[in-house]
């Protein structure tokens, strides 16, 4: 890691240092942040910006950090879908409120589940076989669509604890002790 509390804690002496991630959802005061270490000053100034996770060591706010990046990649795969509704012939004002409803829509469900439920629950329930949702889930099974998601958060993580060069000696790529 390029910087940590504590090297940001002795350039800022006396004044207190915490690590956030704001992303520019704060602007619209939708946020997730994560705040390392907890703080209760920074956590009531940065809950105007949105929900603020609290994480106690650096590792998972390299972790948290690196999903500001998803974040951004939502980005792409909605304008990936309001194309493909334009194609299919919405117009673009109707393809982009409901793509960005349905994201939301998802989040919410998500949002208001148990921490500990599956995040998937709703597709397990609703998609079911010949729905569409399920044909249009084995296609992407079929390309294994989500591995290049999840080497994408371990390249986010990467970049995230080690500033891009390789993990420190002892360490795997995520960050864990090696083996």
């Amino acid at each position: 890691m390029d910087v940590t509390v504590p090297l940001l804690a002795a350039a800022a002496a006396p004044a207190v240092a915490v690590r956030i991630m704001p992303s520019a959802s704060a602007a619209v005061n939708a946020d997730a942040l994560p705040l390392c270490p907890p703080n209760a000053a920074a956590r009531t100034l940065l809950a105007q910006l949105g929900t603020v996770f609290e994480l106690s060591d650096e590792g998972g706010f390299a972790a948290a950090t690196a999903l500001a990046a998803y974040h951004l990649w939502l980005y792409a795969l909605m304008d990936t879908m309001v194309a493909a509704s334009e194609a299919a012939g919405l117009p673009r004002e109707a393809a982009v409120g409901l793509v960005a409803s349905q994201t939301r829509a998802a989040a919410t469900l998500a949002l208001t589940a148990p921490p500990q439920a599956p995040v998937r629950a709703p597709l397990d329930l609703h998609g079911k076989p010949g729905s569409m949702t399920a044909q249009g889930l084995a296609v992407l099974d079929a390309a294994d669509a989500f591995a290049p998601w999840r080497a994408a958060a371990a390249a986010a993580v990467q970049r995230a604890r080690h500033g891009g060069a390789a993990p420190p000696a002892g360490l795997t790529a995520a960050g864990d002790p090696a083996k």
